[in-house]
């Protein structure tokens, strides 16, 4: 799944569309991370295509298992 990801789509943060992201591992916010929409620990698929978006590793990391709908509108 990683690897169509990162072939099939722009390296884009699906929450804040910060991008190009680079592919390098560390720890800098325009690092693509793969992230779980529906997070595995709320009933997510782990590995289905249809729960994993690339995410910048600002946004993941504060994302954390949050619902996304949670995370893009932290208020309602």
């Amino acid at each position: 799944i990683r690897e169509y990801l990162k072939k099939h789509k722009k390296l884009e943060c699906f929450y804040c569309s910060k991008g190009p992201l680079r592919k390098q591992s560390g720890s800098s916010d325009d690092v693509a991370t793969l992230d779980h929409v529906q997070p595995i620990s709320k009933g997510g698929k782990q590995f289905h295509s249809s729960n994993i978006v690339i995410a910048c590793n600002s946004c993941n990391s504060r994302k954390r298992d949050m619902d996304v709908e949670k995370f893009i509108n932290p208020i309602v």
